[in-house]
Formats: C-alpha cells, sequence, structure tokens
C-alpha cells in the first residue's frame, strides 16, 4: 500500500471547458483538477489510474480492517507469525517468488 500525496490544481468552470485539453493533459498521475463554479458544487476532474490506485487502496484497507475485526483470525495469524520464519530456515516452507506465494503466472 503507497499513499501518495495529491496536487490540486484549481480552475474555474468556464477556463475548464474553454481549456479542456489543456487541463486534461496536466491532470495526470497524483495531480488533480478541481473545477469551481459559483452556481454548483466543485468537481474533481482525476486521471483514471490514479482513481483505480486510490479503490484498489482503500480495498486493501478495508479487507485488513475486517481480518482486524476478526478477533480469532487475527490472533491466528499473530501466532502463525511468530513460527514462519523459523519453519522457511527449517526448509518446512519453500518460497521462490510472490507469484508462487499468490498463484500468479
Amino acid at each position: 500500500m503507497t499513499s501518495v500525496a495529491m496536487t490540486i490544481r484549481k480552475v474555474t468552470a468556464t477556463k475548464f471547458r474553454d481549456k479542456f485539453n489543456d487541463c486534461a493533459r496536466r491532470t495526470k498521475g497524483n495531480t488533480v483538477t478541481l473545477v469551481e463554479n459559483r452556481q454548483s458544487e466543485p468537481k474533481y476532474f482525476i486521471d483514471k489510474a490514479f482513481f483505480d490506485s486510490i479503490i484498489k487502496e482503500n480495498e486493501s484497507i478495508k479487507a485488513t480492517f475486517e481480518i482486524l475485526a476478526d478477533r480469532e483470525l487475527t490472533s491466528h495469524l499473530m501466532k502463525l507469525a511468530e513460527t514462519i520464519d523459523d519453519d522457511v530456515r527449517a526448509g518446512k516452507i519453500h518460497l521462490n517468488s510472490m507469484a508462487d506465494m499468490f498463484g500468479n503466472e
């Protein structure tokens, strides 16, 4: 999980409309555009990849909280964590890569 600081660029709705291509080009990565309008609430214009990473991080945090909320599961995982280094050293567990661990190819 990696939290990245967001850079916010403010523009008026008129400038956003008139200079959309420029705003879209400047809105990339962790740089987002805040579109302000006197007649409605401000809106963020955000890079899709950055938004997807925020959603993924949020889901990961939520899953972690769900595990931690289950006291029995958390206790079991903590007990397993105490022995895993010893098990690897003793040759009881063999991992070549993260792909081996999670079954990714």
